[in-house]
């Protein structure tokens, strides 16, 4: 990825290149609807566009389209070289927005840490937060798998004035294909905190916790648990003291 974890200005998450156009190109229909995902598609996707699966073989011999997993597709970018492949991060965050569209799901928790640099990236899983509860989707042509987390939206009574919803502050990143929603430095910490054994790594989730609060303002983290079900976690943020510094540099393993 070329610049992914730096947060971008512009429109939300998105794809950067002419994907539809390959994408009708390689269909041979000028007026073929594109996937949603796209650059990611699917078996079923390519047969609706009158792609057989001879066809669809002759382009991953030819380095047209990679296979990420069984039904899973990648249209190769043009220029690409012959060894090139997507990004774990990447395709995880395509196969999340098959399942959700462009602008519901958002990487988080470890991930989200490690894009914003404060531990390394989680071994072979991406951590994605959608609107409800997916099972965990097997990538064995990126060695990844797609971990789905769900976040549950709390309404408030209008009586009471308060307001719809319980928004996560997100950012966008950009990779080299694609555009990706991402928890901000303050949201993660605040995520992690909410619940670190849930991680699966609760010291290196601590660790990132630890790196992101001391970038923080205690005002800033207020304001992004406002709205939120995370008061308990920024009580303990703010009241926190480390009884025993863990170097965020560490590896999993040494967990």
């Amino acid at each position: 990825m070329s610049d992914a974890g730096q947060p971008t200005d512009g429109p939300g998450a998105r794809a950067p290149f002419d994907s539809p156009q390959l994408w009708r190109a390689l269909v041979g229909d000028r007026s073929a609807a594109a996937p949603v995902a796209l650059p990611l598609f699917s078996t079923r996707d390519a047969l609706a566009a009158g792609l057989t699966a001879r066809r669809l073989t002759s382009l991953r011999s030819r380095r047209r389209v990679e296979t990420i997993a069984r039904g899973r597709h990648i249209l190769i970018p043009p220029g690409a070289s012959h060894d090139w492949r997507i990004a774990p991060l990447e395709a995880a965050w395509l196969v999340a927005v098959s399942v959700f569209g462009w602008d519901l799901p958002y990487l988080s928790g470890l991930t989200a840490a490690a894009c914003h640099g404060a531990i390394a990236h989680p071994p072979g899983v991406v951590h994605i937060t959608g609107p409800s509860q997916v099972r965990d989707i097997d990538l064995p042509g990126v060695g990844c798998i797609a971990r789905f987390h769900q976040r549950s939206e709390r309404t408030w009574s209008e009586s009471l004035g308060a307001h719809h919803g319980d928004p996560a502050a997100v950012d966008i990143i950009a990779g080299e294909l694609c555009r990706m929603r991402i928890t901000t430095e303050n949201q993660t910490c605040l995520d992690l905190e909410h619940s670190l054994r849930r991680t699966g790594y609760p010291r290196v989730a601590a660790a990132a916790r630890l790196t992101l609060q001391r970038r923080a303002a205690y005002r800033a983290l207020w304001d992004a648990c406002q709205l939120q079900r995370r008061w308990t976690a920024y009580g303990r943020l703010t009241g926190w003291r480390s009884q025993e510094p863990i170097d965020p540099r560490e590896s999993y393993r040494s967990f």
